[in-house]
């Protein structure tokens, strides 16, 4: 219990790094959290913290980057069944719908059908790739 109510504190604190525009301070926060959630087997929350990684990978132009992760994390979210809240819903399709806006439908669609095809493992490591080494 005490696990869990730390790691929803420390994501929250991520999510308000994020919407304030501290971008890099949310990464820092979700390359924590997400192995976390991950070792602990709390499906659901490593859904929501890739899909938070790949708001940041959006936000930083990594847009092929960025439509893997949400599509892996929209496949995981579909294998155990989990729904996004509605405001978390909103702000994915927004993403998506910017991500065709960047790379157009048929070159993000292949991004994220590719992202939906890896193994939690692989999402999770693309996820946690050092942003700065990236070219998108």
């Amino acid at each position: 219990r005490d696990f869990g109510l730390a790691m929803t504190a420390r994501s929250e604190a991520g999510h308000m790094k994020r919407k304030m525009g501290d971008w890099v301070g949310a990464e820092q926060v979700y390359r924590k959290t997400i192995l976390a959630y991950q070792e602990q087997g709390h499906i659901p929350a490593v859904a929501h913290q890739l899909e938070c990684m790949g708001f940041i990978a959006l936000h930083q132009g990594q847009y092929s980057r960025a439509a893997r992760i949400l599509g892996a994390a929209q496949a995981l979210r579909a294998s155990i069944q989990v729904n996004r809240f509605p405001q978390e819903q909103i702000e994915f399709d927004e993403a998506l719908a910017c991500l065709e806006t960047e790379m157009g439908k048929a070159e993000r669609d292949w991004a994220v059908r590719a992202g939906g095809q890896m193994s939690l493992d692989e999402a999770v490591s693309l996820a946690l790739q050092d942003s700065d080494s990236l070219l998108g």
